[in-house]
């Protein structure tokens, strides 16, 4: 402990002396209190020592002391919470595995930092019980998610509950070497290779187009039944599309079964592929799997015109490539000879320039909506002409970098929860240089931060030309996002969706029409179901005072009513997670004497990973402990792992020292000592006379 001052140390001297000072002349020379010598003495120290106090406090001091803390280990206890993990009914029940769990984090309650987690698609950490109602199964992300959690904490051991089984993410054995501490496993299910026909894997195209026919390719596994004959059969409904005998040549027969299905009517088909069961089989879960498929007139086509070679033009196509909904021609601005009424939306790369006048004429002349993406080479003059809604002022023509925020005012569309800390982390855009007016009919979906200054200038908007819908990307650099973000999580999803929802936004309607929903046509089972919805009044502004209300449908007429929210002046729809399935909707809203009414159909395809397989995979647990200095156990001798961890030596508290700086000034112990000097004083005085 150390006591550190403000003013030089001989200032104490002088607070002695203040207090001296202060004693003798109450208490010094022709003291009333001369008669009785010891209570002059008691008077004169308490008054001497209650004013120095006071004076020394007076000069600011502080105490420097040394805190010792003491962090307990944290044991993280996660169990899998699959379907997987129950198919073998002959071994524990959910109830036993939930009481497992109740256990382990019990018994170290109270010499441990011991915290449950379940995981299956994603990880939880409110869990009461588990359910076991996930349909697939990623540890990577388990191990990944505990890596995030406890950076910088005293994590000591992990504990591990599974079957073994995964059919999500990466390999769990090096993402769990990454966390660094032990893993103990507890290995549940059956590891017996069980006679069994399943279907291992269903390969199709979500999307086909009226007219085309469209592949699908079934993989489809025989165990231990060796010379069984199978049938394969694709059903629509009640008729039979497609049917197959298949015979296993061995006791570990795979084959991969090509089919060819004709597109012949519009809207979402479901189709039902079933293999016949074997004697003796137990598990006839993965004998069937259902695919959805939405049949659409043609694709839509998007024309990516820019003005040079540009990395930008790669990441843009690459996105839009994934889909299957869309077609992307890449022509450069001197190339371009196109009908662009042929097109669905035109993409404008660093366009325009000073050139390209008359290509922006027949664009409009069209009534295609069109992206533009800015950047060094476009003119700004020429931008500033086409009425987007943004005009920007330039004193010098140079570009500034900025880095994106999502607009608090933004409801065209829903985006991801975990945007904005994914964009916090990205680099800047190359935005033009200047004075940024913004019309009111502008909607803004990123703004401009610059530096730490967040301000109100858009980076990505929307708004309408005539009935036609633009979108404008001021900034040049979504390449440099794509390979950000992958550095970041390992996927550009947040880079793919903002380009992805843009278009399907700009691509929706030809026009702009009253009242429109905007929604997925294809759902996974578990996905929550959104939608968002627009209207404009009579004088085409965006308005959500009316109510907006919404019918689903299911494929036996069952009804689920729902009323859209109101966000900014838009509305928005989160439906909850909905059963496997077609369904079709209305959507009805009324303004002034008018109606309007929406319809649509979607799908949600259910997820079948865990019945694929059902075979345990210890060894994989036991790789995964061996590798980073744990054991596996089955859950008879759990109270072996519970030893093992309390005798691991690396799995102990950790003491930290750290400095704190203490104002006297504010110590309650101070405070009531000088009330106690002051009090006796007084006190004393009072009770011999002097007062």
């Amino acid at each position: 402990m150390e006591v550190i001052l403000a003013t030089p140390y001989w200032y104490i001297l002088l607070c002695l002396l203040a207090g001296l000072g202060c004693a003798w002349w109450l208490y010094g020379g022709n003291s009333p209190f001369n008669e009785t010598p010891w209570l002059r003495r008691i008077l004169f120290f308490l008054r001497f020592l209650s004013v120095s106090i006071i004076a020394f406090l007076l000069l600011s001091p502080f105490i420097k002391s040394a805190i010792r803390e003491v962090e307990k280990p944290a044991i993280a206890i996660a169990f899998d919470n699959s379907s997987s993990v129950l198919l073998d009914s002959t071994h524990l029940s959910a109830s036993a595995i939930n009481q497992l769990a109740e256990k382990l984090t019990s018994t170290f309650k109270s010499d441990y930092e011991a915290d449950r987690y379940s995981f299956g698609s994603k990880v939880d950490n409110e869990v009461a019980n588990n359910d076991f109602s996930e349909k697939s199964t990623n540890i990577s992300e388990m191990f990944e998610y505990l890596k995030s959690l406890y950076a910088g904490r005293n994590l000591g051991a992990v504990i591990m509950l599974s079957d073994g089984i995964y059919n999500k993410g990466s390999n769990p054995v090096y993402t769990a070497e990454k966390l660094k501490v032990p893993v103990y496993t507890i290995a549940v299910g059956d590891t017996t290779i069980n006679r069994d026909v399943l279907i291992t894997d269903v390969a199709y195209n979500k999307v086909a187009f009226l007219g085309n026919n469209f592949p699908v390719e079934i993989g489809i596994a025989i165990r231990q039944a060796s010379g069984a004959s199978v049938t394969l059969t694709i059903k629509e409904d009640s008729l039979t599309l497609f049917s197959r005998m298949i015979a296993a040549s061995g006791n570990n027969y795979f084959t991969n079964i090509p089919v060819i299905l004709s597109a012949t009517k519009k809207g979402i088909h479901k189709y039902k592929i079933h293999l016949s069961s074997v004697d003796g089989e137990k598990n006839l879960l993965n004998n069937e799997a259902e695919i959805y498929v939405d049949v659409s007139e043609r694709k839509m086509k998007i024309l990516l015109l820019a003005q040079s070679p540009h990395p930008d033009v790669a990441a843009i196509k690459s996105v839009l490539d994934k889909s299957s909904l869309y077609e992307t021609k890449v022509l450069f601005q001197e190339q371009t000879d196109e009908n662009f009424s042929n097109c669905n939306l035109v993409i404008l790369h660093q366009i325009p320039s000073s050139k390209s006048a008359t290509l922006l004429q027949r664009i409009k002349a069209a009534e295609v909506p069109y992206l533009i993406i800015g950047g060094a080479q476009m003119n700004v003059a020429s931008f500033n002409s086409l009425g987007t809604g943004v005009t920007i002022s330039q004193p010098v023509a140079k570009m500034n970098e900025v880095y994106a925020k999502v607009s608090d005012q933004f409801g065209l569309f829903s985006l991801s929860e975990n945007m904005q800390n994914v964009l916090s982390q990205l680099p800047p855009l190359f935005v033009p240089f200047g004075n940024y007016k913004v019309e009111k009919e502008v909607t803004p979906l990123l703004t401009q931060r610059i530096g730490n200054i967040q301000s109100s200038m858009p980076l990505w908007y929307f708004s309408t030309s005539g009935t036609m819908r633009v979108g404008v990307l001021l900034g040049e650099g979504l390449w440099r996002w794509q390979l950000n973000e992958y550095a970041l999580s390992g996927n550009h999803d947040v880079t793919d969706e903002l380009i992805l929802k843009s278009v399907q936004y700009l691509t929706s309607k030809k026009k702009k029409e009253p009242f429109m929903i905007q929604y997925k046509r294809s759902y996974s089972e578990g996905e929550s179901i959104e939608f968002d919805a627009t209207l404009y009044n009579a004088a085409g502004e965006l308005i959500n005072e009316p109510e907006v209300r919404l019918n689903i449908y299911n494929e036996e007429k069952k009804e689920f009513r729902y009323t859209f929210n109101r966000s900014n002046n838009t509305y928005h729809l989160n439906a909850g997670i909905l059963s496997s399935g077609r369904y079709t909707f209305s959507a009805e809203t009324k303004t002034g004497d008018k109606v309007y009414k929406e319809t649509g159909e979607f799908s949600v395809v259910p997820v079948l990973l865990e019945n694929f397989e059902s075979t345990a995979n210890h060894q994989l647990l036991n790789v995964i402990s061996s590798n980073t200095g744990g054991i596996m156990v089955t859950p008879d001798k759990i109270n072996l792992l519970i030893d093992a961890i309390r005798k691991n030596e690396t799995v102990k508290p950790v003491s930290y020292y750290h400095k704190k700086l203490i104002e006297l000034i504010s110590l309650k112990s101070l405070l009531i000592i000088c009330l106690f000097l002051i009090a006796t004083e007084w006190f004393l005085r009072k009770r011999f006379g002097s007062y």
